[in-house]
């Protein structure tokens, strides 16, 4: 696609967000507006940025959920392209340079996929789709997680079905205990493993991801100074 009309799409998706509701942006969505934002040499908006901890589950605090267009306004002089831009040169570096073996285990991001709420359906573009978010610290806690906290997380799954079921023995609990049973029988066993064999290969993945920048540190970071500039 050419810059022209990218940014023509990115401007009709904008609008079609502002139309029904910013709160109701996705992630998915945001990715796709920003992925696009970086090609077409365009700012994220402030809504956008704000928008982020709801969806990532950053911790926000009262001040920051009920004064947000004070915080969007002043987060218009920080929203420029060098902030997407920063990020995703490291991130294409990154992911030009995954083995095939690395883009099946941890996925490539592809080309852009956006939802179009006029056709009510997803398009995709010949526009690179920036890994934003690469979820990395919760690759750490699984570099971190012992075989026998992973055994204890199961057990304690376990117990709280079958609590249920005793207490409340409807169909969808009796669904639920007899899937998660019929789990540890078979794939959690395969997962026992090759425990330490993934375990190996995520800290090898990390090791990766924690040579580029951490967006989502960098963001949290831009959202708390911004809401302490905006503090009375």
């Amino acid at each position: 696609m050419r810059k022209s009309e990218i940014e023509t799409l990115l401007r009709s998706l904008r609008q079609q967000a502002t139309a029904n509701g910013v709160d109701k942006i996705g992630s998915h969505q945001l990715d796709a507006h920003w992925s696009l934002a970086f090609a077409s040499d365009q700012p994220p908006e402030p809504w956008e940025i704000y928008r982020v901890p709801f969806l990532h589950l950053m911790p926000a605090t009262d001040f920051f959920i009920s004064h947000p267009q004070e915080i969007q306004e002043a987060l218009k002089p920080r929203a420029s392209w060098d902030l997407l831009h920063l990020h995703a040169v490291e991130k294409i570096k990154l992911e030009s340079e995954m083995s095939e073996q690395e883009c099946k285990r941890h996925g490539y991001p592809g080309n852009v996929q956006y939802y179009d709420s006029a056709t009510k359906h997803w398009i995709s573009v010949d526009v690179p789709r920036i890994r934003w978010f690469d979820g990395r610290e919760l690759t750490r806690e699984t570099v971190t997680r012992t075989k026998d906290e992973f055994r204890a997380t199961v057990d304690d799954r376990l117990a709280k079905l079958q609590r249920k079921t005793k207490d409340e023995p409807t169909q969808r609990h009796l669904d639920a205990l007899a899937a998660y049973e019929k789990y540890i029988a078979g794939q959690f066993q395969q997962n026992l493993k090759k425990f330490d064999a993934d375990k190996k290969i995520a800290r090898a993945w990390l090791t990766k991801l924690d040579t580029t920048r951490d967006f989502a540190k960098g963001l949290f970071s831009l959202l708390r100074e911004t809401e302490n500039d905006v503090l009375p």
